[in-house]
């Protein structure tokens, strides 16, 4: 007879935290987010609120409670999820007596940092991933928790990730991070897609409700105080509102003044006064509100890239002789359309020309429709024989059949693929016999397109025709992870896709001019 029971209580009864049973008692908000069994949840948290242990608690129990239950847990690095898998959830499953006693035996390798096992069959993967998931191919999930979401790039990683729940009966996500930026991820894809919901304190003295924020930040000999009279708020006392019901995921933002151990310990209440003193505004509400905010970095404006246009223009069906003046020869990149979580993906192409003054010029461009690959291939064929490319790189993350397509009518000392991945400031040399091609990061290459635009190396068409491919290249924008890694990325709802058929062009030219050479050893990308 199958016993239901809530995953807080279970936690409570079963998990030791630093040598103490597990209570919720001073994290009263993540009582309802541990009992929620919504399909698909985001956590958006301040700094230091308890999502890491909440994290290692709903695998831990999870895997109890559903023998034989898959859990699979993602980091942005290697060195996090090291530190997740020994001091958050092995410390829960070694240093909880009835845990170890029942569940932990010598047969099932519990002590693997990447893999562990529990005595009825659960297991519990640990990876990581922030803009190449290729490690994670294979494994079978039937919960996925993403841990610092914020600093992946879901769009290059989730396709592969959800096909570890594709057998699956549960299929249960939960997505956690600390906010940056509002074009982020967690924001944009996850956040505005919920049902974003608050935890709610009524003040006892007026009756008004309050959604924490700045306005409740009293002074330390008082806490957190009313927004509206100013008397002391009790934040054990809120509930969770959904501002957004008509949300299709679970959404929950936990703001560390919402903790009860946060404003009751005068210490650690003057630390998050000290943090609106020393924290710029956008920090403060990323990591003590968890509240995201404001726009992310840019390097160039739409004016800079408006100021190399010149007075060229390309046709279809011809080339342009005066844009030919001064080209020495011709590259090409294609950003093939791939699997958009906001289904604006396009195949795009960007051809181009080498000039004898050490510049680049822009000779062609163009964006495709959604959803006419075979025809994409021949326009692309078409163009590549027109201007008599001698280099072309595609995508080879979305597109290794299509590229393989443009090798058989172009030829395979033209065409060659690019996947971004790696992370290490580095372009490497892949000899696979069937997808020959390169692996890159791509921060490295977008920095190329943008130092480029900077110091003026390169020119574009007459600003008429080049204006809708503006908004792809200032889609992309800088944001530091947490690792203090620099990478580029763009909001889900803004198409970046002209901008990396650029970046692919560039790498084309730099193989055309001998400066990025084919490598014949065999990389596989390991780690």
């Amino acid at each position: 007879m199958a016993v239901e029971i809530q995953r807080s209580v279970l936690a409570e009864k079963l998990v030791y935290l630093e040598g103490k049973p597990f209570s919720l008692e001073e994290y009263q908000p993540f009582r309802l987010v541990y009992d929620c069994m919504e399909p698909v949840m985001v956590l958006m948290c301040g700094r230091q609120v308890g999502k890491s242990t909440s994290l290692a608690n709903f695998l831990l129990v999870g895997g109890i409670a559903v023998p034989q239950f898959r859990s699979l847990f993602v980091a942005p690095s290697k060195e996090q999820t090291s530190r997740f898998s020994n001091t958050r959830f092995a410390k829960a499953l070694f240093f909880s007596p009835l845990i170890k006693k029942y569940f932990v035996n010598n047969i099932m390798p519990a002590n693997n940092v990447t893999l562990r096992m529990l005595a009825n069959g659960s297991e519990f993967y640990f990876s990581y991933a922030v803009d190449d998931a290729d490690r994670i191919r294979g494994i079978s999930a039937d919960i996925i928790c993403y841990d610092e979401v914020q600093s992946m790039i879901l769009e290059a990683i989730e396709p592969v990730i959800r096909e570890c729940q594709a057998a699956s009966p549960y299929k249960w996500r939960v997505y956690c991070g600390t906010p940056l930026s509002a074009e982020n991820d967690i924001e944009v894809m996850l956040w505005q897609k919920s049902k974003q919901c608050e935890w709610v304190v009524q003040c006892k003295s007026c009756g008004s409700h309050n959604i924490l924020g700045w306005k409740n930040l009293g002074p330390a000999e008082v806490g957190v105080i009313c927004s509206r009279c100013e008397k002391a708020l009790d934040v054990r006392n809120g509930v969770w509102f959904a501002t957004n019901p008509k949300g299709r995921i679970a959404g929950f933002r936990i703001p560390q003044i919402a903790l009860y151990r946060n404003v009751a310990t005068k210490d650690l209440y003057q630390s998050i006064l000290d943090k609106r003193e020393d924290f710029s505004t956008a920090q403060f509400n990323n990591e003590v509100l968890g509240v995201s905010d404001s726009m992310g970095a840019r390097l160039i404006s739409p004016e800079m890239i408006k100021a190399l246009c010149k007075d060229y223009t390309w046709f279809e069906d011809r080339v342009n002789p005066e844009a030919m003046k001064g080209v020495v020869t011709a590259v090409a990149g294609v950003d093939w359309s791939g699997q958009s979580p906001q289904n604006v993906s396009r195949t795009t192409l960007a051809i181009w020309g080498l000039l004898s003054n050490g510049k680049y010029r822009l000779l062609y461009g163009k964006i495709y429709p959604v959803g006419h690959a075979i025809q994409d291939i021949e326009d692309i064929v078409r163009k590549a024989k027109m201007y008599n490319v001698r280099i072309l790189i595609g995508d080879d993350g979305e597109g290794m059949l299509a590229n393989a397509q443009l090798r058989q009518k172009l030829g395979e000392h033209v065409v060659y693929g690019n996947r971004y991945g790696g992370m290490d400031g580095k372009v490497r040399w892949n000899n696979n016999v069937n997808a020959p091609g390169y692996r890159s990061d791509k921060t490295l290459l977008v920095d190329q397109i943008m130092q480029g635009i900077i110091a003026k190396q390169f020119e574009f068409p007459h600003a008429d025709q080049f204006k809708k491919f503006i908004d792809d290249i200032m889609a992309e924008y800088e944001e530091t992870t947490i690792q203090g890694r620099r990478i580029w990325k763009h909001a889900a709802t803004r198409p970046d896709d002209f901008l990396h058929a650029m970046v692919f062009g560039w790498l084309a030219a730099k193989v055309a001019t001998g400066e990025v050479v084919m490598y014949q050893a065999q990389d596989t990308g390991a780690d």
